[in-house]
């Protein structure tokens, strides 16, 4: 039987098409594209995509040239992601299953990161008398954003480390630093792509 006429490719695809992932952690999601990987790779090659692997244990969809309405991931998003991939390392978090409490990761990431590294990734575009308000609607909408793409988990207002978050990670392990053209090459390749456009608000 077609792989798709299965009950399982309308919910993966909606998922995929959207530019999420298929966690390892999601078996039997996992399972039905590991098992239908050389046939949905034809199909979404179709459409100007490319369906992969990565050996961390998810799939996802690349594709430039693809007609699928991808999210578009912001400068905030990344450096979040990153962020929490930095504290899911933390000794303290291996006693709580890597769980971090989001307002906990929150406060920690304005004071450990300075104040115009902040606003260059989250509110780019905010004056400095609305940089608090501003700053926490970013977060906010920085942790939605993966979470609607499965990067993270949330529950009870903590956040978890899907396998997906561990993409974020790819283009920083090449010791090769031939400037922003480079790792903005790595990241297209490892299907992050960043809306530079988009950045923060306006006011």
């Amino acid at each position: 039987m077609s792989a798709l006429v299965c009950p399982q490719f309308a919910p993966v695809d909606i998922i995929l098409r959207r530019g999420g992932n298929i966690n390892r952690s999601n078996y039997a999601a996992y399972e039905y594209l590991r098992q239908n990987e050389a046939e949905l790779g034809v199909f979404y090659g179709q459409f100007g995509a490319t369906l992969r692997h990565h050996a961390e244990g998810c799939y996802f969809l690349v594709g430039p040239d693809s007609i699928f309405d991808t999210e578009l991931l912001k400068r905030s998003c990344l450096h979040l992601g990153l962020f929490i991939l930095y504290k899911s390392r933390d000794e303290s978090s291996t006693r709580t299953a890597h769980w971090l409490e989001i307002r906990a990761l929150m406060n920690e990431l304005e004071s450990l990161v300075p104040a115009d590294i902040l606003r260059r990734a989250y509110t780019p575009k905010c004056r400095d008398i609305s940089f608090k308000t501003k700053f926490s609607e970013a977060f906010e909408h920085a942790i939605a954003t993966l979470e609607w793409l499965n990067f993270v988990e949330i529950s009870n207002d903590t956040v978890r480390a899907l396998e997906a978050l561990r993409r974020f990670a790819d283009p920083y392990k090449t010791q090769d630093a031939d400037g922003d053209a480079r790792r903005l090459r790595l990241l297209l390749q490892s299907g992050i792509v960043l809306d530079s456009e988009g950045d923060g608000d306006e006011n």
